[in-house]
C-alpha cells in the first residue's frame, strides 16, 4: 500500500430543506436586504444589587417592526408578537413569523 496517500473524509450528506422552508427562507432573506436602518433609539439603566449601575441604548420593539414591516409584507411575510405572561413588572412576549396563512400563532411550522 502507497504510504503516501491520505484518505479523504466522504461529504456528509446535504440536509434535506422542504420546499416550504426553502421559500420561507428565500423570502426572508429578500426582506433583510429591504430593511430599513434600525435606529437605537431607548436607553435603559441596569442597577445591579453587587455591583455599579450601568446604561446601554437599545432599538425598543417599535422601531424594529417599524423598519421590518415592509420588507417583510413585500416578502409575503407575517410577523405578530403575542403577550404570552406578566408578572408584575415582566412581560413575556412570544414572536411568530409566517409566510402562509396556515402558519398560524397557535400552530407555527415545526421548523422555525
Amino acid at each position: 500500500m502507497d504510504e503516501n496517500i491520505v484518505p479523504v473524509p466522504v461529504a456528509a450528506p446535504a440536509a434535506v430543506i422542504s420546499p416550504e422552508k426553502k421559500s420561507f427562507l428565500a423570502a426572508l432573506a429578500k426582506a433583510q436586504g429591504a430593511y430599513e436602518p434600525i435606529v437605537k433609539n431607548a436607553n435603559v439603566v441596569i442597577a445591579p444589587r453587587d455591583s455599579k449601575p450601568y446604561e446601554f441604548n437599545y432599538a425598543d420593539l417599535g422601531e424594529i417592526l417599524e423598519k421590518t414591516r415592509k420588507g417583510l409584507s413585500e416578502n409575503g411575510i407575517s410577523t405578530r408578537v403575542l403577550l404570552t405572561g406578566h408578572d408584575g413588572d415582566v412581560v413575556w412576549l412570544n414572536s411568530i413569523v409566517a409566510q402562509s396563512p396556515s402558519q398560524s400563532p397557535s400552530r407555527p411550522p415545526n421548523w422555525l
